[in-house]
């Protein structure tokens, strides 16, 4: 199974939906003032070339971004228990068969049980995180629950030329507009985490910290996949 953290990426990207076009006027004028106070000539813009909505960071596209947190880490938790099932009925079954082989030496026995013990730790160390993940979904849903209606902040790209001495250059920034309080800022590069309000940053975060955690419990499958690999491969040498 692949790493589960890049698939938080998505989840933020999911929430590019119901901008509002007629804020384009807006941004348009704004930022022919940002071409007169930051260009050392404004002359040297030659054309908009587009203003495009791409992102919508609203409540109803954070509680969206929440609904498919939520269904990634039940179907891994589905998941989980699957492998949790088999492995440790091989296991069990596993160490009876060299409980009940012939010529067993102590030597043996004890290798294979501090091969047991490694798996066991790693478990353990999987239940404490899985603990930790129920933690921090529910924590999650209820900072999500707790939102009142809060502002929309929508993302527009200004792809204009610009001349340069080399010649014309194709050059991209980015307008935030508030739905409460309009128009907020341009800036050259994209910072949609520092400009929406800190109760969506909050969401945004937890919703990272549960990814993280899952990124790390898969992890912990994978070496315990592996030590249980051992343990059977010195099982087979032994028996």
């Amino acid at each position: 199974m692949k790493k589960i953290l890049p698939v938080f990426v998505l989840l933020v990207g999911f929430v590019s939906c119901g901008l509002k076009d007629k804020n384009t006027s807006l941004v348009s004028k704004e930022f022919q003032t940002y071409v007169q106070k930051s260009f050392d000539d404004p002359k040297t813009l030659k054309e908009i070339v587009e203003i495009a909505p791409s992102d919508t960071i609203s409540l109803s596209s954070i509680k969206s971004m929440v609904i498919m947190s939520d269904s990634l880490i039940d179907i891994t938790r589905k998941i989980y228990n699957i492998k949790d099932s088999l492995s440790t009925a091989k296991i069990k079954d596993q160490i009876n068969v060299l409980k009940h082989s012939r010529g067993i030496t102590y030597s043996d026995a004890y290798t294979a049980q501090l091969l047991a013990i490694e798996v066991m730790t790693t478990i353990q160390k999987i239940v404490n995180l899985r603990t930790k993940l129920d933690y921090q979904q529910e924590s999650l849903n209820r900072l999500c629950d707790s939102l009142e209606y809060m502002p929309a902040l929508y993302i527009y790209d200004i792809i204009y030329r610009k001349q340069y001495p080399e010649g014309l250059k194709l050059e991209t920034v980015y307008a935030y507009v508030d739905s409460l309080s309009g128009f907020k800022s341009i800036l050259t590069e994209k910072k949609d985490d520092e400009m929406m309000c800190p109760e969506y940053s909050a969401v945004f975060e937890k919703s990272k910290e549960c990814m993280i955690t899952l990124n790390n419990i898969e992890t912990l499958y994978q070496k315990k996949d592996e030590q249980a690999e051992e343990l059977f491969k010195f099982i087979l040498r032994v028996k």
